[in-house]
């Protein structure tokens, strides 16, 4: 046949083969092309069969694709239910269905162009070698029942009536092969499809996925994992059983339809939003969904008692006010606001939650009442502080915000020569809480910080240091950090140093004192000395230039140092009088019968600096049993009567001595009778007469035996009388009391 068209409208009984090689053959029914027998094979070299009606070609007629057969449809129906062999290509052209119902053989590349290609058997598109392509516009329909095997597949548009491009109206079908989208189309029908092979795009962020139909999409394996789609869509009334694993875009992914999952899953939008408006079920597995942007949550999720729900926003999270989230353990994490418009009932987990989102007040933030009843941690993201790694128990809000405890160094102060023990600080910056949402945290923290300061070491000089205060072994739960603030200053006080000057004592000498009797150091440390002072000692007080007795006040000054406060302490001079001895001059007299008064001078022993008794007042006089003496003997003599603050005088007495006067007897020459008195007569009386006389003498006069004296009585009569006593007479000298007149016999 050349380029034309050939149409064929009766009913031919030939048995032979139809060839078609080149151009168009048209057929209105199945027995224009023969009598459909065994031997009535359909052979394509080239060219092409267009159904002028509807052509339901029987099993018994086989078709050998040697070249590339195309069947247009044209609008009508065609049913192919023989054998399709060949090493040859099948297109598909044209409105209205092809139905293939053989287990066809054919090993070459099927391509629907436009229509549908609707495969009621397991391998109606052939072997697998070479795969099949769904163009824009067209569909692929799998019969219920039919589940094509590891077969190739590239589909694009949204198929026939914008009815999906591979689909399954009733029932149940599946796809084994690798999916690949040219260009964004529809999946899914109103039966149950289930994609066993990968699904990806042609090139990543091309192709939007968009589910049709009422029935139930599964997924068995990855979505978007080679090459992610531009986008997922599914709509109200249809299931997606995502059991593959995963689900990837570059963009939105839109859950309208209820979602299912088995084993771990992740839906992840690199750079879109992830919304769930219909109930996701992820069976007590693990769900992880992951946005570029914001995750908006509009229906309930479940995840059982055991299921795991990660959700991680690049954006803003929200929770709707139908969105309800319930499982194992939760984490919901958003860059930015987490905003619960559901409530206080928004997340419940058998385990813990946990909401990560940027700052408290994020614009947007609403914590809704989901109550954590405990902190919140600070300063951590999903990234620096997953789940597993959270060591606080409960439920929590971790924000990334830091949350920075400054460690300020406060003054404080030591003496010089002590070591300093630094530990004065403050910590501010504990964040408080939200009502309804976490709790404020407690202000306090574990560990200390560490302390430097020039001025710690005990030799550090008096005066002002930075306190340098790091972390130390400082730690504070709930992800915050430390900064430091050195603002304390450590003040180096002086030491106290006392100097007390040494009292000094001497005794009066005349000369004018001057300096001091040195100085006694308490307060030293170190291990210094009087060396380390600046100075020489001074001394003053009304000590310098003290002549006289007395006390006088030495007062220390002069030295100086910058590291020691200086505390002078007095001491007292003290001159004490010199000793003076003043010693009556002795006096020796002979009786002369006058009361002896004064006496005779005295000699000094003791005086200072060429002194004498000038520098004394009042004038000497004499005391004792001396005064008015008058008979012989010795007398005391007691000077007395001059004084000095500067001399302590010691008075020596002197002695009076009277002698008796040299003492003349005269002898009478006669002899007297014996008084009157009837004594008894001597035989011989002298009569002396004693010069001077008697009562004017003191002592004893000796004279030789039977020695008469004048008698008289005691009044003292002078001189013989003739009244007179005569001595018994003696072999020895008699003694004569002169005093007393009488003769005494010895």
């Amino acid at each position: 046949m050349g380029a034309g068209t050939t149409t064929l409208t009766a009913t031919n009984i030939y048995t032979g083969t139809t060839t078609i090689a080149a151009g168009t053959l048209s057929a209105n029914a199945s027995a224009a092309l023969g009598d459909g027998s065994a031997t009535n094979t359909l052979i394509f070299t080239g060219g092409t069969l267009q159904a002028g009606g509807t052509v339901t070609s029987p099993s018994t007629r086989g078709v050998t694709l040697t070249s590339t057969g195309i069947i247009d449809t044209n609008g009508n129906s065609v049913s192919i239910a023989g054998v399709v062999s060949g090493s040859g290509d099948l297109t598909k052209n044209g409105t209205g269905t092809l139905t293939l119902s053989g287990a066809n053989t054919y090993s070459g590349a099927t391509t629907i162009a436009a229509g549908t290609l609707a495969a009621q058997n397991a391998t109606a598109l052939g072997t697998t070698s070479a795969g099949t392509t769904v163009i824009a516009g067209a569909t692929l329909q799998i019969a219920n029942g039919v589940a094509i095997g590891a077969e190739t597949l590239t589909l694009s548009g949204a198929g026939v009536g914008a009815n999906g491009a591979l689909i399954v109206t009733s029932g149940d079908a599946s796809f084994g092969g690798a999916i690949t989208f040219g260009a964004s189309a529809s999946i899914g029908g109103n039966g149950n499809l289930t994609l066993g092979g990968t699904v990806n795009d042609i090139s990543a962020g091309t192709s939007t996925l968009t589910q049709v139909g009422s029935g139930t999409l599964t997924f068995s394996n990855t979505v978007g994992a080679t090459n992610a789609f531009a986008a997922v869509t599914t709509s109200a009334g249809q299931t997606t059983a995502i059991n593959g694993g995963s689900v990837r875009t570059t963009g939105d992914q839109a859950y309208g339809g209820s979602v299912t999952t088995s084993g771990a899953t992740t839906l992840t939008s690199t750079g879109g939003d992830i919304t769930v408006s219909n109930a996701v079920n992820w069976s007590n597995s693990s769900l992880t969904l992951v946005a570029g942007r914001n995750i908006a949550i509009n229906a309930t999720m479940s995840g059982g008692a055991a299921g795991d729900l990660t959700a991680l926003a690049n954006g803003n999270l929200t929770i709707g006010a139908a969105g309800l989230i319930s499982g194992k353990t939760i984490a919901l994490s958003a860059s930015g606001a987490f905003t619960n418009n559901r409530g206080s009932d928004a997340v419940s987990a058998s385990d813990s939650w946990l909401v990560y989102s940027s700052a408290p007040n994020a614009p947007g933030q609403n914590f809704g009442n989901l109550n954590s009843n405990n902190t919140a941690i600070w300063g951590n993201t999903f990234v620096t502080l997953p789940p597993a790694s959270v060591t606080l128990p409960g439920n929590r809000y971790i924000f990334a915000t830091p949350a920075t405890l400054t460690v300020t160094s406060l003054n404080d102060s030591k003496t010089y020569g002590s070591t300093a023990n630094l530990s004065l600080y403050t910590v501010t910056g504990f964040q408080a809480g939200v009502p309804n949402a976490f709790l404020g945290d407690p202000t306090n923290v574990s560990g200390t910080p560490g302390f430097f300061s020039v001025g710690t070491p005990a030799t550090a000089n008096v005066g002002n240091y930075a306190i340098i205060v790091s972390q130390g072994t400082l730690s504070a739960t709930n992800g915050y950090t430390f900064a430091f603030n050195s603002t304390g200053l450590l003040t180096v006080n002086p030491q106290a140093l006392t100097i007390t000057a040494n009292s000094a004592t001497q005794t009066y000498d005349g000369v004018a004192y001057s300096g001091g009797n040195g100085v006694t150091y308490s307060g030293f440390v170190n291990g210094e000395n009087s060396s380390v002072l600046a100075g020489a000692i001074a001394y003053g007080g009304n000590s310098q230039g003290a002549v006289n007795v007395g006390t006088y006040t030495i007062i220390p000054s002069n030295q100086t140092s910058s590291n020691y406060a200086i505390n002078y302490v007095n001491a007292t001079l003290t001159i004490n009088p010199q000793p003076l001895t003043i010693t009556a001059n002795n006096v020796t007299q002979t009786f002369d019968g006058v009361p002896y008064s004064g006496g005779n001078g005295v000699s000094s022993s003791g005086f200072v600096n060429g002194q004498n008794s000038s520098v004394l007042s009042g004038s000497i006089t004499y005391g004792g049993n001396s005064q008015g003496a008058v008979n012989v003997g010795t007398y005391a003599i007691i000077p007395s009567g001059q004084a000095s603050s500067n001399y302590a005088i010691t008075y020596v007495g002197g002695t009076l001595t009277i002698t008796p006067p040299p003492i003349a007897v005269v002898i009478d020459a006669g002899r007297t009778a014996a008084n009157a008195a009837g004594t008894t007569s001597p035989s011989l009386v002298t009569n002396a007469t004693v010069l001077p006389s008697p009562t004017s003498l003191p002592g004893n006069v000796t004279f030789g035996s039977n020695t008469v004296l004048p008698y008289g009585n005691d009044a003292g009569v002078v001189g013989g009388s003739t009244s007179q006593q005569t001595s018994n007479t003696q072999t020895s000298n008699t003694s004569v009391d002169l005093k007393r007149r009488r003769i005494l016999a010895r």
